[in-house]
């Protein structure tokens, strides 16, 4: 049984979840410039490592590219499978175009695992994640700038014009919430969100949840 893994810090992360624990509603919206990290911050994550930490080698230079979250994926997908755990994804976030998603399973469990039972997995994965994931995925999260699905940015388009809200070429989820005096209103946003629960299942059958926004 997998667990949500998210930090404070950040709007998304790259994140482990069982597929039959429900997506939780975000109360209030912040824009992704909120939760972008700055270089004492980054320092200050770095510092906190091991000094033997596969992470530190590719933060040295603050930055987090797609080709240095593969390389830690697939150390992480390694070690969370050598615990005995099958693994699904990465599933690339459709809507931030900046997350990778994941879930993980007992094999062969043919019924809801014991809450020890499950426990026990989630403390395997998570020092999983703490060796080869986690500060890495979270400051790639933060800093890389979203970009929302071309094929979700359409949906999401016509999807706001019929519920009477106007967008034009968007590629980020913050455009589309946005009304033409750039603030964000709850009605636009509550409408956003229901365009999103129509179209991430709709488009991305396979992705077994989203973070919402």
């Amino acid at each position: 049984m997998g667990a949500l893994v998210l930090l404070a810090s950040v709007p998304f992360v790259a994140c482990a979840r069982s597929p039959d624990r429900p997506a939780t509603a975000v109360s209030a919206y912040k824009a992704p410039a909120a939760f972008a990290l700055d270089e004492r911050q980054i320092s200050r994550a770095v510092k906190g490592l091991p000094k033997s930490s596969a992470q530190r080698r590719p933060l040295q230079d603050g930055r987090v590219s797609r080709e240095e979250m593969m390389v830690a994926w697939k150390e992480l997908k390694a070690c969370v499978q050598a615990d005995g755990l099958s693994v699904s994804g990465p599933y690339l976030n459709p809507i931030t175009g900046t997350d990778y998603l994941y879930t993980y399973l007992r094999p062969g469990a043919t019924r809801v695992p014991s809450q020890r039972g499950a426990a026990a997995d989630d403390a395997m994965v998570e020092r999983c994640e703490d060796t080869y994931w986690l500060p890495l995925s979270q400051i790639f999260s933060a800093n890389t700038p979203q970009r929302m699905s071309d094929v979700l940015a359409r949906f999401m388009e016509g999807c706001m014009k019929d519920a009477g809200e106007l967008t034009e070429h968007i590629t980020t989820f913050d455009e589309i919430v946005r009304d033409a005096n750039g603030q964000v209103t709850q009605a636009r946003l509550a409408k956003a969100n229901q365009c999103l629960d129509r179209g991430i299942p709709r488009l991305f059958p396979r992705l077994p949840y989203f973070p919402r926004p």
